[in-house]
């Protein structure tokens, strides 16, 4: 796994307090990446402090444009057309830029640079956006990556691409980028968004990432929505095997639940920032994933492991009523696991009863659960568990 992260674009500055709600593993959800916004000029949708407050809390940044200048575009507009075929070089040597602004004033390396946020999605003139055909996609890329492999820096950021609205564009574009030999050579990470759904997994030769998903219904904070959020990402990790996820935003802008939190800018607590956490803070970058028994109709089991340390994580989202499972883990050896729960319980700061808690008094769900022969047996809240254990 490489991580769990959102954006944010279009983002005034975080808090300290926001930070460690959104990044640190220990006090917080533990997103391990932050998806920043390019603008036109080589510059930040938000700004370079989000990152350094990120990277402070052991997260890696990565950055994607949404539009070149309009000067550069087939129809003279940033809300629509695509990059013109003249303009390839100039726009790459300004994404390049954008590197070595974030670089200089975060004083960090930018893990990544996509390519392009969503080449298939037409935006009818309300944002910023660029198309671009499954061949141009593949030419960019080649143009993009020796633009920054042009700034020779000791530790360069991964080319990352296409990120595609949907899951179907993600193979036409990724076969566009392996039959062209010099895009191929400098892609690094394929990446796509979730809107439609996952298709199942396609072999291909680099790591493939989920960058964006959410939903724009009306703001709901509930323990329902939490495990709508809680079934994208299992099957985004088992069906398409990605290995990150990211939501969209970390703070909604808007009145839907477009943000991990909070509608109109406000930091509403939702159980839907829980439910991320459930993975983000326990499975973290270098973890594999790892089968396990347990699953059954309504009730959706991952699991992983580090592999240095046998530490393992069960996420578990139940969506019926409160049950008792068994679940088998290879290996395991310890004598107990740890139970982390959010379930229909009061909103509340991480870490109430039910609100990524230990335990939970009111769903009956002890803090501490037995572990005997690799096997253990666990009370389920309706909503989302973690195990936490050791394993050889």
């Amino acid at each position: 796994m490489d991580g769990f992260g959102a954006s944010d674009a279009w983002h005034g500055p975080l808090t300290n307090a926001q930070a460690d709600l959104f990044f640190s593993p220990t006090s917080g959800i533990g997103l391990s990446l932050l998806r920043m916004g390019i603008n036109q000029d080589g510059g930040t949708f938000s700004t370079w402090n989000n990152a350094k407050l990120a990277i402070a809390r052991g997260a890696r940044v990565w950055a994607a444009p949404w539009s070149p200048p309009a000067s550069l575009k087939t129809t003279g507009d940033r809300n629509s057309g695509s990059l013109r075929s003249d303009a390839y070089a100039t726009w790459a040597t300004t994404l390049a830029s954008f590197v070595t602004n974030f670089n200089g004033n975060v004083g960090s390396p930018l893990y990544a640079i996509s390519a392009q946020n969503e080449p298939d999605f037409e935006t009818d003139g309300k944002y910023d956006m660029c198309l671009y055909s499954f061949p141009d996609m593949a030419a960019f890329v080649g143009r993009l990556g020796a633009a920054v492999a042009a700034l020779n820096l000791p530790s360069p950021p991964k080319i990352l691409a296409p990120e595609s609205a949907s899951w179907d564009k993600l193979w036409s574009y990724a076969s566009a980028i392996k039959a062209d030999p010099v895009a191929r050579g400098y892609v690094g990470i394929y990446a796509t968004h979730q809107y439609g759904g996952v298709r199942p997994y396609q072999p291909l030769d680099k790591p493939l990432w989920e960058t964006e998903q959410s939903s724009f219904e009306a703001f709901d904070p509930s323990i329902a929505n939490a495990l709508k959020v809680g079934g994208w990402i299992n099957e985004a990790i088992t069906s398409g095997n990605a290995s990150a996820w990211h939501y969209w935003w970390l703070n909604g802008i808007n009145d839907d639940n477009e943000g991990l939190i909070g509608k109109k800018g406000d930091f509403q607590l939702t159980k839907r920032l829980f439910a991320l956490g459930h993975y983000a803070r326990f499975v973290r970058p270098g973890w594999v994933r790892i089968g396990v028994d347990g699953s059954v109709s309504g009730v959706l089991v991952t699991a992983f492991k580090q592999p240095a340390t046998g530490d393992f994580a069960v996420v578990v989202a139940n969506s019926g009523g409160a049950t008792t499972r068994t679940f088998s883990v290879p290996g395991a050896d310890g004598s107990a696991v740890a139970a982390y729960v959010t379930a229909d319980t009061p909103l509340g700061a991480i870490g109430t009863d039910g609100n990524l808690s230990l335990g939970s008094a009111s769903q009956q769900v002890p803090a501490s659960i037995p572990v005997a022969q690799g096997r253990f047996t666990a009370p389920l809240a309706r909503g989302l568990t973690t195990f936490v254990g050791k394993a050889n």
